[in-house]
C-alpha cells in the first residue's frame, strides 16, 4: 500500500498552499501512520465512526483501492464545523478522485447499525471517543459493532504527554470534560476523556479481545491541541462556567474549581522550577512548602476535597515525608455545619422538622456529636406510642457535598494526571476512576444502610465472631440518600486510648486523659486489650480472606468497645461507618491468601508469581508493604549506595523505584488501594494499644486456613493444602518467638522506667530504615497510624 500525504492532502478542502503545507499534510501523515498500522487492505468494506470533516475518511478511501468502500458516519449536522462545515468538506471529498468509494451518513451510529444488515471487514473509531456523550455511549456502540465487523480499530490520544508542549492539550481536554459532566444534555466537543486502560476495560466488558496496540507520537503540526486549548482560553468559555455555576450551584462551585486549578498550577510550577540538581540542598524545604500549600488548598475547599486528600493520604508513604505528615491531618474531625443547615436537609428529605409536635423524631439534639468531611452525626430519639422510643444516631450529609461532587472529582482527575505526568512522574492516574466511583457511592446513605445489613449477616454467620462483634441496626424507613438513621451505641471509642485502657483494666503508660464521659463498669472487662485487638484482626481477616467484603475505614473513631449486653464482663467490638466497602473476587482472595502464605513460609517463588500476575515489578517492596515489615529476596543492602546520594538524587531514585514497582497498572487489582489502607490502620490500632497481639501471625493464619479449607477443592487438592497448612503452622513458630521476645523486652523496659517499645514499634522502626536505605522512601512517624 503506497500512501502519500501530499497527494491525499490535495483531495482535502484547503484555501491555499500555505494551509495545505502547514495544516493538512501533517494531519494526513498522522492518519497514514494509523492506516498502515491497522493494515487496511484493498477492497475492504470499512465503517468509520465519527468521521467529522473526513480527514481519516479520505486516507482510508485511498488505502482500499477502487473496489473498496468506506461508509463514514457522524451524528453532527451538515452545518457544523470550521473553517469548513461537514457539508462543505463532504461535498469536496465526494468530488475528489476517491469520492465514489465514500458514502457519508449523518446519523447516530448505533441507530444506523440497527437500520441495516450490512457487514463490514473493519470498523474504525479514530480520534472521536473524547466527543462521545458518555462512556456508556461507547459501551453501546461496541456492543452494536461486535457482530457487524470482523475487527475494530481504535485511535485516541493517551492521557500522557511525551513532550511538555502536549501538556496544555491534555489539561484543556480534562478541564472541558470535568465541566461538561455538570451540564445536562451537553453537546460540547470534549465530554468523555478516557484513558487507553479505560477503553480496553470497556472493550473487554463488551466481549472484545485485544489483538495488539501501539503508541504513536503525533507528527509536528497537529492542531488538535491548539483547538482544545483555544476553547478553554476563550472568554465565552469562562462566562459559560459562571452561568453554569449560577444555574446549578451558585457561583461558588465554578469559581472554586477554577481557583483550585489556578492555585494547584502555581504549586506545580514552583515545584518544577526548584526541583533541580543544583538546588539539591533546598529540596526538603521545597517539599515542606509544597506540602503546606497543598494541605491549605484541600482544607480551604473542604467537602469532597478532604475525601480526595484522604484517598491520596491512604498511600502517603510513597510521598515525601512533609506530605505524609500533612495528609494524615486530613483525617481529623471536620467543622460542623450549623443546625439551621441540618434542619433544612431533614425538611427536604422528610418534609418535616427534626423535632417538635410534627417532627420526625421525639427528640433531636442540635449539637452534633461528631463531624466528618461529608456528614455529621446527631443524637435523636425515635417516636413511640409509650414515649420510650430508642435513641438513634442520625447521620446527615452536608448539602454542599452533593452539589460539588462532580466538580470536585473533575478537579481530582486533573490533579492526578498532573501528579503522574508533570509533578512526580509516577503512576497515579490509573486509580482515578476506581476511587471516584467509591467516593460517589459513599455519598449514598441508602447504600450505606445496605452495606451495614450485609456486614451484619456475614458476622452472624461466622461462629468465631458472632458474639464478639456487633453491627448497629439501621432503620431503612428513616433512611434516604442523604440521611441515615441507625441504633445509638454507648461505649468507648478506640480513639480514646486512656478510656480503653481503663475499661480493660490496663496501665496507662502514656499518661493520656480519658475522653469518654460514660460511666465505666465497676470491674474491668475480661481479656485485656489483647482480646480487643484479637477480635479486630479476626474480623478484618475474615472480611478479606473469607467474605470478599472489606470495610475500608477502620480508623479508631469508627470502632466502639462496650460491655457485652448479655455478658457484661466481656468486651464487644462495635463497627461503625459502613459507607466505604470494596468487593473482591474469589480469584483475588485466593491470590492474596497465597501471597500471605508465601510470605509466612518464605516461599518467595509464590510471592513473585502473585506480584507478576498483578503487574508488580519489585516483589521486595511489595512484600514489605504487605507485611509492613522489611522483606528482601536478594539479601542486598543498598544503604552504602544510598547514603552517597544527595537530596535530588534520592528523589529521582524514589521515582525510578516506584516506576519499577508498578510495571503494568492494568493488571494491578484496584482494591489493593483500600485493602492496604485497612491493613495499615489495623496495624496502627495494634501499635496504639502497645502491640498486644501478633498481627502478622493472626492475619497469616486466616490466609493459610482459607486456602486449606476451601470447599471447592478436590480431595487431592485439599490434602495438599492440609500439608501446606501444617507447614505454615511450623513457620509461625519463628514469628511467635520474635513476638514474645519483643513482649519481654517491652516489659523489662517498662520496669526500668524507659520507653516501652511494642512489637509494632520495632517493625515500624526497622521498616522505616529499610525503606530509606533500600528504596529511598522517607516514612514519617504518622504513616502507620489510622
Amino acid at each position: 500500500m503506497s500512501l502519500d500525504a501530499r497527494t491525499i492532502g490535495t483531495m482535502y478542502p484547503h484555501r491555499d498552499p500555505q494551509m495545505l503545507e502547514r495544516i493538512i499534510i501533517p494531519q494526513m501523515e498522522h492518519r497514514i501512520q494509523l492506516v498502515k498500522y491497522w493494515e487496511i487492505e484493498t477492497e475492504e468494506n470499512i465503517l468509520e465512526i465519527g468521521c467529522g470533516q473526513g480527514d481519516c475518511t479520505v486516507t482510508l478511501a485511498n488505502a482500499i483501492g477502487e473496489k473498496g468502500r468506506v461508509t463514514a458516519i457522524d451524528p453532527a449536522s451538515l452545518d457544523y464545523g470550521s473553517p469548513y462545515t461537514l457539508g462543505q468538506a463532504q461535498a469536496h471529498l465526494k468530488a475528489s478522485p476517491v469520492g465514489e468509494r465514500i458514502k457519508f451518513v449523518q446519523a447516530d451510529p448505533v441507530a444506523f447499525l440497527e437500520s441495516t444488515n450490512e457487514h463490514y471487514t473493519t470498523a474504525v473509531i479514530a480520534h472521536c471517543i473524547w466527543y462521545f456523550s458518555s462512556p456508556s455511549a461507547l459501551v453501546q456502540l461496541l456492543h452494536a459493532l461486535g457482530s457487524r465487523a470482523d475487527r475494530i480499530c481504535i485511535a485516541e490520544y493517551a492521557l500522557t504527554a511525551t513532550d511538555p508542549r502536549s501538556v496544555p492539550h491534555l489539561l484543556s481536554a480534562l478541564t472541558q470534560a470535568s465541566m461538561e459532566c455538570r451540564k445536562p444534555a451537553s453537546k460540547s466537543n470534549v465530554r468523555t476523556v478516557l484513558s487507553p486502560a479505560a477503553i480496553r476495560q470497556i472493550a473487554g466488558a463488551s466481549g472484545l479481545g485485544l489483538l495488539r496496540e501501539q503508541t504513536f507520537v503525533p507528527v509536528e503540526g497537529m492542531l488538535d491541541g491548539v483547538w482544545e486549548v483555544g476553547a478553554v482560553m476563550d472568554e465565552a468559555y469562562v462566562e459559560e462556567i459562571d452561568l453554569l455555576g449560577r444555574g446549578c450551584l451558585g457561583r461558588r462551585s465554578s469559581i472554586q474549581c477554577l481557583s483550585y486549578y489556578q492555585e494547584f498550577s502555581d504549586i506545580l510550577d514552583n515545584y518544577k522550577l526548584n526541583f533541580k540538581p543544583e538546588l539539591s540542598d533546598g529540596i526538603p524545604a521545597l517539599q515542606e512548602r509544597v506540602a503546606n500549600r497543598v494541605y491549605d488548598l484541600l482544607t480551604s475547599n473542604g467537602g469532597l476535597y478532604i475525601k480526595i486528600g484522604q484517598a491520596i493520604g491512604n498511600n502517603a508513604a510513597l510521598l515525601p515525608a512533609p506530605m505524609q505528615e500533612k495528609f494524615q491531618k486530613l483525617f481529623d474531625d471536620a467543622p460542623q455545619v450549623p443546625y439551621t443547615v441540618v434542619r433544612a436537609v431533614l425538611r427536604s428529605e422528610f418534609g418535616r422538622d427534626p423535632s417538635g409536635p410534627e417532627g420526625v423524631f421525639e427528640e433531636f439534639e442540635e449539637q452534633a456529636v461528631a463531624s466528618a468531611s461529608i456528614a455529621q452525626v446527631h443524637r435523636a430519639k425515635l417516636r413511640s406510642p409509650d414515649g420510650n422510643g430508642p435513641w438513634v444516631a442520625v447521620k446527615v450529609q452536608k448539602p454542599a457535598v452533593s452539589k460539588q461532587v462532580e466538580w470536585d472529582l473533575g478537579a481530582f482527575r486533573v490533579v492526578m494526571w498532573l501528579y503522574e505526568n508533570y509533578l512526580f512522574d509516577m503512576p497515579a492516574y490509573f486509580i482515578v476512576d476506581f476511587i471516584s466511583d467509591h467516593l460517589r457511592r459513599e455519598l449514598d446513605f441508602e447504600l450505606e444502610a445496605q452495606n451495614a445489613i450485609r456486614t451484619a449477616k456475614f458476622v452472624a454467620s461466622e461462629p468465631r465472631l458472632a458474639d464478639r462483634v456487633y453491627i448497629p441496626k439501621v432503620f431503612p424507613e428513616y433512611t434516604t440518600k442523604k440521611v441515615l438513621v441507625a441504633e445509638w451505641i454507648d461505649g468507648v471509642r478506640l480513639s480514646d486510648h486512656a478510656g480503653i485502657l481503663k475499661l480493660m483494666g490496663e496501665t496507662n503508660r502514656r499518661g493520656t486523659t480519658v475522653q469518654s464521659r460514660l460511666p465505666f463498669p465497676p470491674k474491668p472487662l475480661i481479656g485485656g486489650v489483647s482480646s480487643i485487638m484479637d477480635t479486630m484482626l479476626q474480623l478484618f481477616s475474615a472480611q478479606i480472606f473469607e467474605w470478599g467484603w472489606v470495610h475500608c475505614d477502620p480508623h479508631p473513631g469508627n470502632i466502639i468497645i462496650r460491655p457485652h449486653p448479655q455478658k457484661p464482663t466481656y468486651p464487644q467490638l462495635v463497627l461503625l461507618d459502613h459507607g466505604l466497602y470494596v468487593r473482591v473476587s474469589d480469584e483475588f482472595r485466593h491470590q492474596y491468601a497465597t501471597l500471605w502464605k508465601g510470605l509466612m513460609t518464605m516461599d518467595f517463588d509464590a510471592v513473585k508469581d502473585v506480584a507478576e500476575q498483578w503487574g508488580i515489578g519489585t516483589p521486595d517492596l511489595f512484600a514489605s508493604a504487605t507485611l509492613m515489615k522489611p522483606v528482601s529476596f536478594k539479601g542486598e543492602d543498598a544503604r552504602a549506595e544510598f547514603i552517597k546520594l544527595n537530596q535530588y538524587e534520592r528523589s529521582v531514585l524514589l521515582k525510578e523505584r516506584l516506576k519499577s514497582f508498578l510495571t503494568d497498572t492494568d493488571k494491578m487489582p484496584k482494591a489493593l488501594v483500600f485493602i492496604g489502607r485497612n491493613m495499615r490502620i489495623v496495624q496502627g490500632n495494634n501499635q496504639m494499644l502497645g502491640s498486644p497481639v501478633n498481627r502478622i501471625r493472626i492475619t497469616g493464619s486466616w490466609a493459610s486456613r482459607s486456602l486449606a479449607f476451601n470447599p471447592d477443592l478436590s480431595y487431592r487438592q485439599r490434602m495438599r493444602e492440609y500439608v501446606g497448612y501444617l507447614g505454615f503452622l511450623l513457620a509461625t513458630f519463628t514469628i511467635d518467638v520474635l513476638f514474645w521476645t519483643s513482649k519481654v523486652k517491652q516489659w523489662v523496659r517498662y520496669r526500668l522506667g524507659k520507653t516501652a517499645e511494642g512489637f509494632e514499634d520495632e517493625l515500624e522502626r526497622t521498616m522505616k530504615g529499610f525503606a530509606k536505605d533500600n528504596f529511598g522512601i522517607e516514612i514519617a512517624d504518622s504513616a502507620f497510624t489510622g
